[in-house]
């Protein structure tokens, strides 16, 4: 295990997209009592990030600084707001709209011996990203020189990141349409249930 490996990691919950194929805030969706967004917090929790902070223009989320670019924006603004916790040299940035996240989804991006970024295969998102100055820039400069490619796997390319193998690719679900979020119901009926 690496000495950043021993270091504290923070939590970015990306929340700030406008769910317009969803055509309500998917953050707010709600399984077994639960809202997504309080979902994701608490199994960020569980993996001992700490602190873990919402990103997005929400109460208590960080409003992003360079707003319309996507993930890319709320990155950018939640380690912009962790400059002040020192020691940090990780963050697990992850999306709201993944209803199926677990502790046991990120377990093996923090446990990965890497100092760079880490993802799994075919998505960018759950991802594990090095907290450094050459992050930083990478990223303020894609959002104020307005990049062609704002997305998340452009950043994790810049950045060699390591790519591994999902433990579930059933996990890896993300909930984007109406369609899609009754489907996910229906599938898991014995383990979901929806709530009003």
């Amino acid at each position: 295990m690496s000495a950043s490996q021993n270091r504290p990691v923070a939590g970015l919950l990306l929340a700030g997209g406008k769910s317009s194929r969803m055509g309500q805030d998917k953050a707010l969706l709600s399984l077994n009592g639960e809202t997504l967004i309080n979902r994701t917090w608490r199994v960020l929790k569980q993996v001992q990030c700490q602190p873990v902070l919402i990103c997005g223009q929400r109460p208590g989320g960080i409003a992003d600084i360079y707003p319309g670019h996507g993930p890319l924006s709320g990155i950018h603004a939640g380690l912009r707001a962790l400059r002040t916790h020192v020691g940090l040299s990780r963050v697990v940035v992850v999306p709201v709209d993944m209803p199926r996240l677990s502790k046991a989804l990120l377990q093996p991006l923090l446990a990965h011996p890497t100092s760079k970024p880490v993802h799994y295969q075919h998505a960018a998102l759950p991802c594990v990203l090095p907290v450094t100055d050459e992050l930083m820039h990478y990223l303020k400069n894609a959002l104020v020189q307005d990049y062609a490619d704002h997305s998340v796997m452009a950043l994790l390319r810049e950045f060699k990141a390591e790519v591994i193998t999902a433990p579930d690719a059933n996990a890896m679900l993300n909930t984007n349409t109406p369609e899609q979020w009754q489907r996910l119901l229906k599938e898991n009926a014995n383990e979901y249930r929806q709530t009003v």
